[in-house]
């Protein structure tokens, strides 16, 4: 009888709504990335779903919060955020954290790999040095003009002096 109990109360539809409405532990999936492995500095796009409508998601770098985005109206987001400067160089964990539709929290998450040399703004080398290059080229194109002077004048020496020989 017992046995009988119990199951007419599992076959309840509102026993089973009950259990589907209280999601503990935390839900979990993964955060997707543009990126897999980003320099210190660098942006990266994360792009995520599953979450209630119009509802904030924080953005964390290992625990560093980078930023806080709101979703769209199906539960979606997509964001860029920066690589911290002084990151170091190995495996960090990119997390999205918010709320699910049904009240729970979500928290997505994604491995990246921070490369060792931050990234230079513009997309260049730095400048490290002097900026010589016009006066050292003009000195080459002088020098250059003074040799080939000194070439010339030492051929016309050669020819008009009586001690040159005479091609027949």
């Amino acid at each position: 009888m017992l046995a009988g109990l119990l199951m007419a109360l599992a076959s309840m539809p509102g026993a089973a709504s009950a259990q589907t409405q209280t999601q503990y532990p935390v839900q979990e999936s993964n955060l997707q990335t543009d990126k897999t492995a980003v320099r210190p500095g660098e942006p990266i796009t994360v792009t995520g779903g599953g979450f209630a409508s119009n509802s904030n998601v924080t953005i964390r770098f290992d625990t560093a919060v980078l930023g806080t985005t709101v979703t769209r109206d199906n539960g979606t987001f997509t964001t860029t955020v920066t690589i911290p400067a002084n990151a170091s160089p190995g495996s960090h964990t990119l997390t999205a954290v918010g709320t699910a539709p049904n009240g729970a929290t979500r928290r997505l998450t994604s491995t990246i790999e921070v490369l060792g040399v931050a990234a230079a703004r513009g997309g260049t080398l730095p400048r490290t040095g002097l900026a010589s290059t016009l006066p050292l080229a003009l000195g080459g194109v002088g020098l250059l003009g003074i040799g080939t002077l000194a070439v010339v004048a030492a051929r016309r020496r050669r020819s008009g002096s009586p001690d040159s020989p005479v091609a027949a």
